[in-house]
């Protein structure tokens, strides 16, 4: 069977050192000796070469701003890569450029502003898309971070002592405040979902179409407790959805999800098939698409209209 993670975007742990495989943009696939195909499995040349093997590769576009196009590659080596794409129909690109850090790096973030990177100690560096030194800034962290994520506006990162924290567009970082000690993080295009390590899941942000989950459409500012049957093992959000899969293996939703009603609070996700133990979910951007990988190992698809098995 081949590697499910070539069908979902993967979450970047620290831990691994080797090639992985993933979707970038559902237009390259990264396979697992660090080369590039399209989704047709032809190789695709980089208008860059690139000495090792790729680890991780993501595409970031701000059309609706400037045309602002930039494509970040991290190699096992740890090194990250960097060139920016001003003109995507004609594919001019600018030279590749490294980033300069003493650390290897082992994941980054996206969005309008720039990216923050992470590395293997667990450091934090922040680079706006605009700037054109090769060494970006360091974030005065109290303890070294463990996962990063970005929202439309906003970076959170998650440190060692599971303390959350964001960084926004002024590039003030504070202390999110959470009961709990903070395990992972999932944000949409303006709401946040915070699972914690008691298996309780926190929502906040914007809240216009009830992605917050709390049973209203109004903006929530601080980290409110989220009413699940039973534990959660982990989160994922759209755009304006979230999903919650419980360690039960069911899985629920609220929001606009897949072309369901809006809800403001869980739901159970009803399958009109029998799909089994779900395992792990990823919402599209927009959310008009679901895919969910079961603990058999199945993967399915449901663009509103029931699920359909898209990989035995």
């Amino acid at each position: 069977m081949q590697d499910l993670h070539s069908f979902i975007p993967l979450h970047l742990h620290s831990s691994s050192r080797s090639p992985l495989t993933s979707f970038v943009n559902h237009s390259y696939r990264l396979t697992a000796d660090g080369s590039l195909q399209d989704e047709n499995n032809h190789p695709i040349q980089l208008s860059h070469n690139l000495t090792t093997p790729i680890y991780f590769m993501t595409h970031y576009d701000d059309t609706m701003a400037c045309d602002y196009y930039v494509t970040a590659i991290i190699t096992t080596d740890g090194k990250l890569n960097t060139f920016n794409t001003l003109d995507p129909a004609h594919k001019q690109r600018s030279d590749l450029q490294t980033i300069n850090l003493a650390d290897a790096v082992v994941s980054m973030a996206f969005n309008h502003r720039g990216m923050v990177i992470m590395t293997a100690r667990g450091e934090v560096y922040l680079r706006e898309h605009y700037d054109i030194s090769p060494t970006p800034t360091l974030l005065g962290l109290p303890s070294p971070a463990k996962e990063i994520v970005c929202q439309t506006n906003l970076f959170y990162i998650i440190t060692v002592d599971g303390s959350l924290y964001s960084l926004n567009h002024n590039n003030r970082l504070s202390h999110v405040a959470v009961p709990e000690q903070v395990v992972s993080i999932s944000s949409g295009s303006v709401h946040t979902l915070i699972l914690t390590i008691t298996c309780n899941v926190y929502g906040f942000g914007g809240n216009w179409f009830g992605q917050v989950g709390n049973g209203t459409f109004e903006t929530v500012t601080s980290p409110v407790l989220i009413e699940l049957p039973s534990p959660c093992k982990s989160i994922v959000t759209g755009v304006n959805s979230s999903v919650a899969i419980l360690e039960t293996g069911e899985m629920y939703g609220w929001g606009m999800l897949c072309g369901r009603p809006i809800v403001t609070r869980p739901q159970l996700v009803q399958f009109d098939r029998e799909l089994g133990v779900v395992e792990s979910v990823a919402p599209s951007t927009p959310d008009n698409e679901l895919t969910v990988i079961t603990k058999a190992g199945k993967v399915y698809s449901d663009r509103g209209n029931g699920f359909v098995i898209v990989k035995e």
